[in-house]
């Protein structure tokens, strides 16, 4: 640690940039260490040390290229000077640690991993969810305060519980994260199995983290390590069914997704794809096949992506054209977009749905009958207090 601080804060400091002072800390952008490291090996000094660390770096780089663009975003890539073994995103830039660069830098797929998972963390925008979710706690605890629900001596037990339930939303997170980082790594090239070596690398330095506990932010790395042979049979079966899309090649495409589901049958990524193929033969089947796809959590889809939530919106008006009408408003409130509660109203209702509400960017939706009897589908409601049908499993898209 002590070569790399000498020799960037050094060699930034020649070349007039700045490595700026976080705390104990000092970034500096990866791109202008490797420059400077670059023009001072120029100058002869510092011998095989310095070829070392632009050797890293060139590596880094590269990787972070690959990354981008498979995952189409261009987040600035940030060199922490810090020994600890840690990569994380503010949302906007990704910050990477010495530590972890060494520890990763001779597997190019695992460093793959490593900055796919925090480019799905900017890609599903889990640094506002989590702060809107922060919000809302505080939010609902400073009315329930307020209105005497809790008393002074509760507040510690109402914090706690505000933390634990961060927590788990957070976990959560970075499950999705590990999902979606594996598959951006693989579409840039990298190999699925760098993750697995990753956790591997991450369980051997972070002993102490190895499960997860109630008030961990993070999952502990020997769960993350347990889970990524399924994640990784996964995304192999998610390459060869993509690659029949693209060719239109249907035969290949169902015996393939048939197999993917017989070897992975909670894989919610090979019900999308039998729910798909269904839905092309108009088959209603596929409304419980997607209905599986988004219950189905080993492992899960990121529903962040456009194709998932169109699906999403296409199974809620499936559900209410099969008569599981309050089924079908729990579904669509899902989904936070006005665009999808407009088109469900238009498919469910011929244009007979009313929208009220002072705050409908909010979509908390309730379907009441007015006195003329039509269909109101309103954004400022509640619970309905008509029961969802139990015959329907998605129910329990109410505890999701």
């Amino acid at each position: 640690m002590h070569i790399w601080r000498v020799l960037i804060v050094i060699a930034c400091s020649l070349a007039s940039v700045v490595a700026v002072h976080a705390g104990e800390l000092q970034i500096v952008r990866a791109g202008d260490a490797l420059a400077n490291l670059e023009q001072r090996a120029k100058a002869g000094t510092d011998g095989s040390e310095i070829k070392n660390k632009i050797r890293m770096l060139r590596n880094l780089i590269d990787v972070n290229r690959r990354i981008r663009n498979a995952a189409n975003v261009s987040p600035s890539l940030q060199l922490l000077l810090s020994p600890d073994y840690n990569a994380y995103t503010d949302g906007n830039d990704v910050f990477i640690t010495i530590g972890i660069l060494e520890a990763t830098a001779d597997d190019a797929d695992a460093l793959g991993a490593l900055l796919g998972h925090e480019y799905a963390h900017i890609l599903g925008g889990h640094k506002a969810q989590k702060m809107n979710a922060l919000k809302s706690l505080e939010t609902k605890i400073r009315k329930d305060i307020g209105r005497g629900y809790v008393s002074p001596d509760q507040k510690t037990q109402i914090v706690q519980w505000a933390t634990t339930q961060l927590m788990s939303y957070s976990r959560a997170h970075e499950d999705e994260a590990d999902d979606v980082g594996i598959s951006i790594a693989a579409k840039a090239g990298f190999d699925p199995r760098g993750f697995q070596r990753l956790a591997a690398t991450m369980l051997e330095l972070n002993k102490g983290n190895a499960l997860t506990h109630l008030a961990d932010s993070h999952p502990g790395w020997l769960d993350r390590h347990l889970k990524t042979g399924t994640r990784i049979s996964d995304e192999e079966y998610l390459q060869r069914v993509d690659a029949y899309v693209q060719t239109g090649n249907a035969p290949a495409l169902k015996r393939t997704v048939d197999e993917w589901l017989r070897q992975l049958p909670d894989s919610g990524k090979a019900w999308y794809h039998k729910a798909e193929i269904q839905r092309q033969m108009r088959s209603m089947k596929s409304v419980a096949s997607f209905e599986n796809a988004f219950l189905a959590d080993s492992p899960p889809i990121n529903t962040s992506e456009q194709r998932f939530r169109d699906a999403w919106a296409y199974m809620c008006t499936g559900l209410f054209r099969e008569g599981f009408r309050w089924e079908s408003l729990w579904c669509i409130k899902r989904l936070k977009e006005d665009e999808y509660a407009l088109r469900y109203a238009q498919e469910t209702g011929q244009n007979n749905f009313i929208v009220a509400g002072d705050e409908p960017q909010t979509l908390r939706i309730k379907f009441e009958t007015t006195p003329g009897g039509g269909k109101l589908l309103r954004y400022d409601g509640g619970t309905p207090e008509v029961k969802p049908t139990p015959a329907w499993r998605g129910v329990r898209y109410q505890a999701r």
